[in-house]
C-alpha cells in the first residue's frame, strides 16, 4: 500500500489474488490495460464490478510497471472519479512505477525478501544488454 488519501482504514488490508480470474481487476493487471469501472446503477452493475475500498464510486485501475524493463505489471493504482485520466495522472503513474520498480529491484538484488504483493515470479531487471545490473554506470556510480 503506497497511499490511501481520503479512504478509510479498510484500505490497508485490501488485496487482490492474482489467481482469482473472476475478479475484473486481474485480467487488466495481467494485460496491463487501464480499466474504468463506472458507479453501479443496479444490482447487475454491482456484480460486474470488483469489490474495492472505493465501494460504489467510479474509478480507474491503472497498471503499474515500467515499459522496456518488463512486460509484467507489479501493481495497480486505483484512481477514484469518473473523469477521463489526463496526462498528469499518466505522468504520475510513470514516475511512481519507476520509483517502485527501483525499490523492488533493490530488495531483490540486496538479498531482502520482496514485500507482500510484489511479484516474486517475475524477474526484475533493468540494465543494458551485456552489462551486469550491479556494474557501475559510465560515471562510476552504482546503478539503482
Amino acid at each position: 500500500m503506497v497511499g490511501a488519501y481520503g479512504l478509510g482504514s479498510s484500505v490497508t488490508s485490501y488485496a487482490v489474488s492474482l489467481e482469482d480470474w473472476s475478479n475484473p481487476l486481474v485480467p487488466g493487471f495481467n494485460q496491463r490495460k487501464v480499466l474504468f469501472f463506472p458507479a453501479p446503477h443496479s444490482a447487475a452493475d454491482r456484480k460486474r464490478r470488483p469489490s474495492t475500498p472505493l465501494e460504489d464510486a467510479a474509478f480507474h485501475a491503472v497498471p503499474l510497471g515500467v515499459s522496456g524493463v518488463s512486460d509484467d505489471a507489479f501493481g495497480l493504482l486505483l484512481v477514484g472519479g469518473a473523469a477521463a485520466i489526463g496526462p498528469d495522472v499518466h505522468w504520475f503513474t510513470s514516475v511512481l512505477s519507476q520509483k517502485l520498480e527501483q525499490l523492488l529491484r533493490q530488495n531483490v538484488l540486496g538479498g531482502r525478501r520482496p514485500q507482500a504483493g510484489a511479484r516474486a515470479d517475475a524477474p526484475l531487471q533493468h540494465h543494458q544488454r551485456g552489462q551486469r545490473p550491479d556494474s557501475p554506470d559510465r560515471h562510476g556510480r552504482p546503478r539503482c
